[in-house]
C-alpha cells in the first residue's frame, strides 16, 4: 500500500506530534507498506531552521528509508499567538503545493493540531488519494479556547470550528489518541454533518527500540529528583508548579530537603516559569534546555519521578499525554493531578502519586509518600515499564490500524 502522512512536524524536530508520526511511519514500513512524508521545515521550538533548510521554499530528502517532502514554513519561536499563526499558515498555504510533486497514494493520513494542515489534506486527498485518514491528537479548536489562547465566537474560533467539520466531513476514517478525543468527535458531528466517519482509538504508546542517551544533564545522587520534561505549554501549570516547590522547601523536618524539581525543555511559559523563580528564588529548582528525545529519556530513567501538572479543565479530563509513557518506559512513577482516563490507566498500572489541583497540602503528601516509601516507589517504577510494554506497544497499536486501513481500501 502506499501512504503518504502530512505532518507539520518531523525529525528533526522533536516533539509529541513528531514522536508520534515518525513512530507510526516507521512502523508502517516494517509492515511492507511505501510511506511518503510531507513536512515543513524544522524550526521548532526555537524558530531557528539548522543550515540545510534555510532560504527553502521546498526540499526533498530521505529519512531512516522514508521520502520527505518538505514546504516552506515561516520560522518562528514557540511563543506569541501572531506569530504562531503566521507559522500554521505559512504551512498550510505552501503544502497545498505539493500537489506538483507527489504521487498517487492510496492512502493520505494528516494530524492534527496544527487544524491548518486539515487544508491541504482535503485537497492533496483529491487529487492525489483515495483515502483520507484524520488523526486527532487535541481537541481544537476547543482546547484553545479553554487554554485561554482565544474567545469562545470570536472570527477565528469560528473559522477553526468550520475547519474541523469540514476535515471530519471529508474522512473516510478519524483516528484519536484517547477515548475523550472519541466522544468529541461523536459529538461535534451529531448532526452537523450527514454521517459521522468511523473513529478508531489508536492510542499514544512508545516504541520498544528506543534507546536512551546520555544527557548532558547531572544528577546528585543524594538528592531526589522529580522531573518535567516536554514543552512548556499552558496546558500545564507549571508556574504553581514552581509556587508548590517554593513551599515544600519551607517544610520544617528533613523530609523534603533532598527533593528537587528538574524541568527540561522550552516553550511559552519559560519566561514566566523564569519570573517566578526569580522572585521567590527557590533552591530546589533548576532548569535545563531542550534535549532530543533520546536524551530526555535517559533524564527520566535517571529522574526519581516525573511530574505532569495540568491545568484543571475539563478538556484536560480525557487527556492522555504521550510523555506519560514515555516516562513510564523509562521505570518512572508519575506524580500527577490528572483525572479520568489517565488516572484510571496510572490506578491499573500502579505507578501513579496523585494531588489534588491548588491544593499544596495534597501535593505535599503525595511526594512524602514518595520520599519515605522508597520500597513501594521503587516497584511502581518498575510496574510502569512493565505496563507499558504490555498496553501500549507502538508496533501493536500500528497493527490494529494497519487492520483498518486495508478495510479501507478494499472498499475503494
Amino acid at each position: 500500500m502506499k501512504l503518504t502522512v502530512l505532518t507539520q512536524y518531523f525529525p528533526p524536530t522533536s516533539n509529541a506530534c513528531t514522536n508520534r508520526m515518525s513512530s507510526l511511519c516507521l512502523e508502517l514500513q516494517k509492515l511492507g507498506h511505501e510511506i511518503t512524508v510531507l513536512a515543513g521545515m524544522p524550526n521548532y521550538p526555537d524558530g531557528i531552521k539548522p543550515r540545510p533548510y534555510r532560504w527553502k521554499l521546498y526540499r526533498k530528502e530521505q529519512w531512516s528509508g522514508l521520502t520527505v517532502h518538505r514546504t516552506y514554513e515561516f520560522p518562528t519561536a514557540n511563543a506569541g499567538t501572531a506569530s504562531r499563526l503566521l507559522n500554521y499558515l505559512s504551512f498550510m498555504i505552501s503544502a497545498c503545493f505539493a500537489v506538483l510533486v507527489l504521487p498517487r497514494q492510496d492512502v493520505l493520513i494528516v494530524t492534527s493540531p496544527p487544524l491548518f494542515v486539515t487544508f491541504p489534506a482535503r485537497l492533496l486527498a483529491r487529487l492525489r488519494a483515495r483515502t483520507l485518514v484524520v488523526d486527532i491528537r487535541d481537541a481544537w479548536p476547543r482546547v484553545l479556547i479553554e487554554a485561554g489562547h482565544a474567545k469562545p465566537g470570536s472570527w477565528p474560533i469560528r473559522l477553526l470550528e468550520s475547519a474541523e467539520l469540514a476535515a471530519y466531513r471529508a474522512a473516510d476514517l478519524v483516528t484519536v489518541a484517547t477515548e475523550g478525543l472519541r466522544d468529541h468527535v461523536m459529538e461535534r458531528c451529531s448532526g452537523r454533518i450527514p454521517s459521522t466517519p468511523g473513529v478508531l482509538v489508536s492510542y499514544n504508546g512508545i516504541s520498544t527500540d528506543l534507546e536512551p542517551k546520555p544527557a548532558p544533564i547531572a544528577f546528585d545522587p543524594g538528592e531526589f529528583t522529580i522531573t518535567f520534561a516536554g514543552n512548556f505549554t499552558r496546558l500545564y501549570d507549571l508556574v504553581g508548579l514552581i509556587q508548590f516547590a517554593t513551599r515544600l522547601q519551607a517544610e520544617p523536618g528533613a523530609t523534603f530537603a533532598a527533593v528537587k524539581f528538574l524541568f527540561v525543555g522550552d516553550g511559552e511559559l519559560l519566561a514566566s516559569m523564569r519570573a517566578e523563580c526569580d522572585w521567590e528564588r527557590p533552591h530546589n529548582v533548576r532548569f535545563a534546555d531542550w534535549l532530543p528525545r533520546e536524551q530526555v529519556m535517559s533524564v527520566l530513567r535517571d529522574s526519581n519521578a516525573c511530574v505532569l501538572y495540568l491545568q484543571d479543565l475539563d478538556l484536560m479530563k480525557g487527556a492522555l499525554p504521550a510523555k506519560m509513557f514515555e516516562a513510564m518506559y523509562s521505570e518512572c512513577a508519575i506524580l500527577t493531578n490528572m483525572h479520568g482516563e489517565a488516572r484510571r490507566l496510572l490506578e491499573n498500572a500502579d505507578c501513579g502519586y496523585f494531588f489534588e489541583s491548588r491544593n499544596f497540602e495534597s501535593f505535599r503528601d503525595a511526594v512524602q509518600a514518595m520520599v519515605s516509601q522508597r520500597e513501594t516507589l521503587e516497584r511502581r517504577c518498575r510496574h510502569a515499564r512493565e505496563y507499558v510494554l504490555a498496553h501500549h506497544d507502538r508496533a501493536a497499536i500500528v497493527q490494529e490500524l494497519d487492520a483498518a486501513l486495508g478495510t479501507l481500501t478494499a472498499d475503494c
